[in-house]
């Protein structure tokens, strides 16, 4: 079409229904007039190009389009650089499997802008215009696809608020790039792409271009991605970009947990000199503040990776601005790459005390390394006994007595290692030995210390007899237990140089068994299990002794019994052991009653699909499961059930009461078929075919020996037929019969196998 040229007039574009798709535009070319302005609108709002379409765009004019903008077709569309086009719908698509030049593209209305095709922006007639992004306050999803901005101007990109473009692709998908074609550009400009990240904080990435050389027009470009990866705990296991194999530091330590979660992918081309470039990354707070990040901001820098040796270079390079959350990094001709935000990497300092100089005793190591900014996160202890650690400030023993060299490596979480070494001296502990007299309970028993000084001499020997009671002290020592048991006696002697040893022994004062028994109360005639959970104290268990209290003993360790009363009975268990000792467990068992089921039902002949009501008379019964052998339950005290089928059933009723204890009752039950049967009492044979023109049994039902007969008025059989499908055509003889009354007699056997007889009229009409 040709729009002649409109001032402050709207063409606007309708779908006339829900379905339709906009304007699909099937190759030829639309021309815009200057100042004209076309709307497209409607169920869909779409616009779609195929074959060999071509738009015409005057200044000043627009295309407002509030569906998606699809390009099917094999040109680029615009056969200029003037006009913009509007996308002012919710959620709108940029696609189609052919790239589209956007003179001038304006981004308005709500919702995400996504790409599924790459898309430029600024004139792709004669080298580029002079069109300008307005991403106002939308997101423009990239979606793997490629932004090309086509204008050399550094305002060719414009956006307000939380306006931007998200690129956070993982590089298992592709990542969406932006790339300026700045070509030849002047001298200093800015460049800023407002990127935005998944939490919608901005990253701007800021290039100071001063390219020369440009290889064609249209050559010289910058492009870049940027990747937000999973913040996830040391060690790293988040995905990287492609070609990025580690996050170490220049320790060669692992470093995630100081990296910003966030990639920038810049590269460059087109130029035969390539451009000076200064970096600005810019970042949000929500980047230091990660669960599993670990980021001093005072300390933060640009990195980039080396991929010659698969390395970050560090020290960390650029200026930051904390107020503004930017890093500026004056990158120069070698810029291209793959780029982050890391914190810097203080190193350690290991040092380290030492409590404790006895042979034997727990000697406590404390940790006293210093780290700047910096978190340590490893501990590796060498003690010069055999032994290691990894565990901050460990405790360690030795023997024998000498001198021993103890080493501290530390790591600190940027991967930074330090050393320190220390030579401790041990003393010799005296050893502790005594003997005893084993006994019983109510007697005395007689210790006597023969112990060993160790370095130094003897200075003090203390007995803990090991029932509660004061301790001793003294080479010789008596005590008197009054309980039975196995005590534990220890001995604790001390040298002169503060040294220690402590012998320990268990002695055996012959103890009586400790009787248990356990059960869980069940319901009347359920067997129940009796678990005999005795210890003998000393020796063996030699005789058990059980009394239910309902008649019943057993010696048995365990027993399982049922009681055929209800209500709650005395259980006692007496066990004894070898050394003659016993001990008694005595309980109560409640036994509950269990439901007696019982029902029945009405009325007695069944039928299919009648209703039929069982009746519950079960006796102490609380709860019910109706089971009615169609495959249908019911859990209600008195049901109504219908059988869809005739056949025999079994209907099982389990009653129970409010303890669980449940009875079953199972009877069978008939149902015999509905008495579905119908014979018209009009049709109108040779009328109307297949509508109406054949009289005959209509059921559902499954019957055999079937017999029809037709007579006329005078008696005469004008159709006879077994076959229940075959039907009286309205036909004697071949000849249609006249219209009026005729009688029939049927007779067949129900599904059951019960005779059933009709008889009746039925008029042929026309």
């Amino acid at each position: 079409m040709n729009f002649k040229k409109l001032f402050s007039t709207i063409v606007s574009i309708w779908a006339l229904n829900s379905n339709a798709q906009g304007l699909i535009h099937s190759g030829g070319n639309i021309v815009i007039t200057d100042g004209a302005y076309v709307v497209i609108d409607g169920g869909n709002g779409n616009y779609e190009a195929t074959g060999s379409a071509f738009i015409s765009m005057w200044p000043n004019s627009r295309i407002k389009v509030t569906g998606n903008w699809i390009n099917k077709g094999n040109t680029t569309l615009f056969t200029s650089n003037d006009g913009r086009i509007e996308l002012t719908g919710g959620v709108q698509n940029i696609g189609g499997s052919k790239i589209t030049h956007f003179p001038d593209l304006a981004l308005i209305g709500t919702g995400t802008k996504t790409m599924t095709q790459s898309v430029l922006v600024g004139g792709g007639f004669n080298g580029g215009g002079t069109g300008i992004l307005r991403l106002n306050s939308n997101t423009l999803q990239l979606n793997n696809n490629k932004l090309i901005i086509n204008n050399r101007n550094p305002n060719a990109i414009s956006y307000i608020t939380t306006g931007g473009i998200l690129s956070e692709n993982s590089p298992g998908f592709g990542y969406g790039r932006v790339q300026w074609n700045l070509r030849d550009g002047s001298t200093g400009p800015v460049f800023t792409i407002p990127f935005i990240n998944i939490l919608s904080q901005r990253i701007n990435f800021t290039a100071t271009c001063n390219a020369v050389g440009i290889q064609n027009k249209d050559s010289g470009f910058i492009s870049v991605a940027t990747y937000n990866t999973a913040d996830v705990p040391v060690p790293n296991n988040r995905p990287m970009p492609t070609g990025v194999f580690n996050t170490d530091n220049e320790c060669d330590g692992e470093n995630s947990a100081r990296l910003i979660d966030r990639f920038w992918i810049i590269e460059d081309n087109g130029y035969a000199k390539t451009p000076d470039v200064t970096l600005t990354f810019g970042y949000a707070n929500t980047d230091l503040l990660t669960t599993n990040n670990t980021i001093n901001e005072a300390n933060i820098g640009a990195i980039k990776y080396n991929s010659g040796v698969n390395k970050w270079i560090y020290p960390v390079l650029g200026s930051v601005n904390t107020t503004n959350n930017e890093i500026v990094y004056k990158a120069g001709y070698n810029f291209s790459g793959i780029w982050t935000i890391s914190d810097t990497t203080p190193y350690p300092k290991a040092a380290f005390t030492s409590t404790g100089n006895c042979e034997f005793d727990s000697i406590l190591f404390t940790d006293k390394s210093g780290v700047l900014a910096d978190k340590i996160v490893q501990w590796q202890w060498n003690f010069g006994n055999g032994k290691l650690s990894g565990t901050k400030n460990p405790f360690t023993s030795y023997t024998p007595a000498g001198l021993y060299n103890v080493r501290l490596v530390i790591r600190s979480m940027s991967g930074c290692q330090d050393t320190a070494n220390k030579n401790i001296q041990i003393l010799s502990a005296p050893r502790a030995n005594y003997t005893h007299e084993d006994t019983c309970e109510n007697a005395i028993v007689k210790f006597e210390s023969f112990s060993f000084p160790g370095s130094g001499m003897l200075k003090s020997e203390t007995w803990i007899y090991g029932d509660g009671s004061p301790n001793g002290s003294g080479k010789k020592t008596n005590h008197y237990y009054g309980a039975m048991g196995v005590p534990t006696v220890h001995l604790i002697v001390y040298n002169s140089n503060g040294c220690k040893d402590t012998m320990s022994k268990s002695i055996f004062i012959a103890p009586k068994p400790y009787a248990y028994m356990s059960f869980t109360d069940d319901c009347q005639y359920t067997p129940i299990t009796f678990t005999n959970g005795s210890t003998p104290g000393g020796g063996t268990i030699s005789k058990y002794l059980w009394d239910f209290g309902n008649n019943r003993k057993s010696y048995n360790r365990n027993e399982i019994t049922a009681y055929s009363t209800y209500g709650n009975f005395p259980v006692q268990m007496v066990v004894y052991n070898s050394f003659g000792c016993s001990d008694t467990a005595k309980q109560n068992i409640t036994i509950y009653p269990r439901a007696i089921a019982n029902f029945d039902y009405s009325p007695t002949e069944l039928l299919a699909t009648d209703p039929v009501s069982f009746n519950n008379l079960s006796q102490l019964d609380d709860n019910w499961s109706w089971e009615f052998g169609d495959g249908f339950f019911n859990t209600n005290e008195f049901v109504t059930h219908a059988y869809d089928m005739y056949g025999k059933y079994n209907v099982t009723l389990i009653s129970s009461t409010q303890y669980g204890c449940a009875d079953t009752i199972t009877r069978e039950i008939y149902v015999k078929s509905s008495p579905l049967y119908w014979f018209p009492n009009t049709f109108t044979p040779g009328s109307t075919l297949g509508v109406n023109d054949g009289f005959g049994l209509r059921t559902p039902n499954q019957i055999s020996k079937y017999h029809i007969m037709i007579y006329n008025l005078w008696g005469q059989i004008l159709f006879e037929s077994s076959d229940v499908n075959q039907t009286w055509d309205g036909t004697y003889n071949e000849d249609l019969c006249p219209i009026g009354a005729y009688v029939y007699h049927a007779k067949f056997l129900s599904p059951e196998g019960e005779l059933q007889v009709y008889r009746g009229d039925v008029t042929i009409i026309r």
